[in-house]
């Protein structure tokens, strides 16, 4: 198999927000098909670079993490229909959230007495601007590519494609963690990223003990995609909105909330074949 033939595949929670797409119920085992081999990516991606050990990996081989079954997923997925990448995008009601439901509230910055406050007020701000905006607050997090296909056109792809996700649910101001050790945080300032600050000071690196590597914090505005991948950006948005998104229940019970003006959905249920609801 050659890198270059890959899909995306979208996973959706079951509160979803901003629903854009035609939902695709396939076989209910479906999402959790997925959703463990994530999983299993994330666990040997990590492992082989040293940012987890081996206790913290399931028997079967996974390293699930809080949060995953409230978040979308960005899964990258080869012909054999086998996940070589992922990115986990969790999202928030700006209106609502502080920051201690934040997983950054965590981190070895948070709990620094000089840079723990100007980290807080720098979250802050971007809950401002995403209430002013009325856009979502998203927490990035997990990315993680098959060795394969690490420095190819798809591990870049798998990072951009946040920015089409972003765009198809209204708009959003991202943050994530990145590691400098594997190159990651780099890359992240290359598609937009740009450092947190307080005051017009930006947050400094700092060394993470549960990872064991340097860090630092980066935050995204969807508003901005640079130039230079706009044509990309564009590329993957009109392929997630041709796709088909796997929920993560099989019924017709969860609560799916629409933001105002879209319309109500109406569902069409088979129960042995599948069911397709569209906003």
């Amino acid at each position: 198999m050659r890198p270059n033939q890959y899909h995306f595949q979208l996973l959706a929670p079951s509160e979803t927000e901003g629903c854009k797409w035609k939902y695709h119920l396939a076989d209910p085992h479906t999402y959790e098909r997925y959703l463990f081999g994530l999983q299993r990516l994330r666990a040997r991606a990590y492992l082989r670079d040293g940012a987890i050990h081996s206790g913290q990996v399931t028997p079967d081989g996974r390293f699930p993490m809080e949060g995953d079954e409230r978040s979308w997923h960005l899964v990258l997925v080869n012909e054999t229909l086998e996940v070589v990448g992922c990115l986990r995008l969790l999202p928030h009601d700006p209106f609502r959230l502080s920051f201690e439901d934040l997983r950054l509230r965590r981190s070895a910055l948070a709990k620094d007495v000089m840079w723990g406050p100007k980290l807080r007020n720098a979250i802050n701000a971007d809950f401002r601007l995403a209430r002013e905006r009325n856009f979502a607050y998203v927490e990035i997090a997990a990315w993680a590519i098959d060795e394969t296909y690490r420095h190819t056109k798809a591990a870049f792809e798998s990072v951009l494609a946040s920015y089409a996700w972003a765009q198809l649910v209204g708009g959003c101001v991202c943050s994530c963690t990145a590691t400098i050790r594997n190159g990651s945080a780099s890359m992240l300032r290359r598609i937009g990223g740009t450092s947190l600050e307080s005051s017009g000071q930006a947050l400094p690196r700092y060394v993470d003990p549960h990872y064991g590597c340097l860090m630092e914090i980066l935050r995204f505005d969807s508003r901005f995609v640079p130039p230079r991948y706009s044509s990309i950006v564009g590329s993957i948005r009109k392929q997630l909105e041709e796709s088909e998104v796997v929920l993560q229940h099989f019924s017709l019970e969860w609560p799916l909330h629409f933001t105002s003006g879209q319309n109500s959905y109406v569902a069409n249920y088979a129960a042995e074949n599948s069911a397709s609801i569209r906003c």
